[in-house]
C-alpha cells in the first residue's frame, strides 16, 4: 500500500507540472492570439468612447450635491457642450492657460494613431485637410470636396511623395 501511494504521488505531481507547463502563458511569444487581442483593443475602446480627457486644467466643477456613499452614481462634472464652445471661440483658456480637450483611447490605439502624425502634418501643409477616424483609418478630404481612404501611413507617405 505504501508502494501504491508512492506511485499515486509521483503520477500526480508529473499532471501537475505538465498542467503548468502547457497553461502558463509564457511572455516570450510576440502575440499567442492576434483576434482576442484585437477584440480586447476594440472592447477598452468603446469602453472609452464617451470619456473625454482635458489637460491643463486645474479644476472641474462637480454638481452641488454630497459625496456619494460606496457603490452610488459619482457626482456630475460641469463640462456640457465645451467642444462646442471651443470651437466657437477658437482657444479655450482657464486662468489665462490653454486646455486642451482629447479622445480617450487605449494605449493600442493611441500607438496606432502616432503612426499618421507626421503624414497628418505633411497632409495639413498641402491643405488637403486629413482626418483620423477611430481606430486609425485616414481620409483625407481634397480641396474639390472628394474623400479619399489611405489603408497605411505608408501609402499615405507614398501618396504625397508622387
Amino acid at each position: 500500500m505504501l508502494v501504491k501511494f508512492g506511485e499515486y504521488s509521483l503520477q500526480a505531481g508529473a499532471v501537475e507540472v505538465t498542467r503548468n507547463n502547457k497553461g502558463c502563458l509564457r511572455h516570450d511569444t510576440p502575440n499567442p492570439n492576434p483576434k482576442l487581442r484585437a477584440k480586447l483593443t476594440d472592447l477598452e475602446g468603446r469602453s472609452r468612447r464617451c470619456n473625454v480627457r482635458l489637460i491643463e486644467l486645474d479644476r472641474a466643477h462637480r454638481a452641488l450635491r454630497p459625496k456619494p456613499a460606496a457603490g452610488e452614481k459619482p457626482r456630475a462634472v460641469i463640462t456640457k457642450d465645451i467642444r462646442a464652445a471651443r470651437k466657437k471661440r477658437g482657444e479655450l483658456k482657464y486662468d489665462g492657460k490653454l486646455v486642451y480637450i482629447y479622445e480617450d483611447y487605449c494605449p493600442e490605439v493611441l500607438d496606432q494613431r502616432s503612426e499618421y502624425k507626421e503624414v497628418m502634418r505633411q497632409l495639413y501643409a498641402l491643405n488637403l485637410k486629413p482626418s483620423l477616424l477611430y481606430p486609425a483609418r485616414l481620409f483625407i478630404r481634397a480641396e474639390d470636396g472628394s474623400r479619399r481612404r489611405l489603408a497605411s501611413a505608408k501609402e499615405a507617405v507614398m501618396g504625397i511623395s508622387q
